[in-house]
């Protein structure tokens, strides 16, 4: 057993430097203009080990996907657990608790969005929101269906008298807060005049966030 174990670290090693090098290269130039030799030559390996551990160029195009939503589930799932946990307590004092969870989530999700990190994550994702294929049922079935699902639950038993269609609409504007931090980075940033997201601005975006998000919560919806 011990004498598989560099081989198999070195065949991990190989796919992650295939999935990096793609990541890029499908985030930037889009997955019709983007060919295997490009990605084997900038992941610095034989290009006919793609074949070998993703199939094809659409198998490893998922398999990018499928490591993005991995990531952000260890950034997010544990906060994410909380949140469900407070979800399955049916007493009131929990109300607090359960905005919490809310919130803990809204940051991470900043924390994340903000990062270099996530740069080209975001790009591919907007192309799958822009033009759908396989690869957009992989992000929403992964994280962000469950996500919205978790925020319309906590809108309902929040404000027990908003219709559920209400709760799902007020759940998408919550994540579209959040997500401006990224998909608009370059226009928060000249128009906050900032020159990154440091320490003191992100304070100050979760701060507005909680702000924010508590007065929809705690105002009359859907009510004429």
């Amino acid at each position: 057993m011990g004498s598989n174990a560099p081989t198999q670290s070195r065949s991990e090693d190989t796919r992650l430097l295939l999935l990096k090098a793609a990541t890029t290269s499908f985030a930037y130039d889009g997955f019709h203009a983007t060919s295997l030799k490009q990605i084997a030559r900038a992941a610095g390996v034989n290009q006919a080990l793609i074949a070998y551990y993703f199939g094809n160029k659409q198998g490893l195009y998922l398999a990018v996907f499928e490591a993005i939503v991995g990531q952000i589930q260890a950034k997010v799932g544990p906060r994410i657990a909380v949140l469900q946990a407070s979800l399955e307590s049916n007493t009131d004092s929990d109300r607090e608790a359960l905005r919490g969870a809310l919130f803990s989530i809204v940051d991470a999700m900043l924390d994340l969005l903000s990062g270099d990190e996530s740069r080209e994550w975001a790009l591919l994702i907007t192309r799958e929101q822009a033009s759908p294929t396989e690869a957009f049922e992989v992000i929403y079935n992964g994280f962000m269906g469950e996500m919205l699902g978790l925020a319309s639950q906590v809108i309902l038993r929040l404000k027990p008298g908003i219709a559920e269609q209400e709760a799902r609409l007020l759940a998408v504007l919550i994540m579209g807060q959040v997500l401006v931090f990224r998909v608009s980075r370059t226009a928060v940033l000249r128009h906050m005049v900032w020159s990154e997201y440091g320490e003191d601005e992100l304070a100050s975006s979760r701060m507005q966030l909680h702000r924010s998000i508590s007065a929809w919560l705690a105002q009359s919806w859907g009510v004429s």
